[in-house]
């Protein structure tokens, strides 16, 4: 027999999400063997011009050093299965998004993370939350050159501020794998889901 850990994110907003108070941004499922470490990241690289310079030579040039920040959502868990179905879990849980304002010509990186160990029982599901993120944007258009005149420039452009505020909630789902059909059973929907983006 195999002792194999599944942990399912976004389970349980099914209800508020249909009313327009939540929104489910993945569900990933990810398998880790008993003491091992697993992990999946969703997201990309965006380049960042970390040093510019201009170098005195005969013809002008410039100089940039350009560095790779990761963006997306990164979880990271590592199981620990008791013989009576408990899951001890150590949770990490990442994610960091490029915002609209910009400092120094780039953007700003949001981060939003949780670390923790926490013991839940096989099948059994925990929420963690509170990862609240608050970005402030300032929006301004209108018609090219009109919109610029002093004093009616307002009468052809646009201005708007927001404020945005949205809070994660991560919902965990332990599930102990003992044999070839608990591995069936659970990966079956995964193949379906699978089948349909073909």
């Amino acid at each position: 027999a195999r002792d194999e850990g599944e942990r399912e994110g976004g389970v349980g907003t099914d209800h508020a999400g249909a009313r327009g108070d939540a929104t489910i941004v993945s569900r990933p499922v990810l398998l880790a063997a008993n003491n091992e470490e697993a992990e999946i990241n969703v997201g990309s690289q965006r380049p960042f011009v970390q040093v510019a310079r201009v170098l005195p030579t005969e013809n002008t040039a410039r100089d940039q050093v350009v560095q790779y920040r990761d963006v997306g959502t990164r979880l990271r868990i590592l199981p620990q299965i008791s013989a009576d179905g408990y899951v001890m879990l150590q949770v990490t849980q990442e994610i960091n998004a490029a915002t609209a304002e910009l400092a120094f010509g780039a953007p700003v990186i949001s981060t939003r993370s949780v670390e923790t160990r926490l013991l839940i029982k096989d099948g059994q599901t925990i929420v963690l939350g509170g990862l609240t993120d608050r970005q402030r944007e300032h929006r301004q258009g209108g018609v090219p050159v009109l919109s610029q005149i002093p004093w009616i420039g307002g009468l052809f452009g646009h201005f708007s501020r927001q404020v945005i505020e949205t809070e994660l909630f991560l919902f965990l789902t332990a599930r102990v794998i003992r044999g070839d059909e608990d591995t069936e059973r659970l990966t079956e929907p995964l193949r379906t889901k699978a089948e349909k983006v073909r």
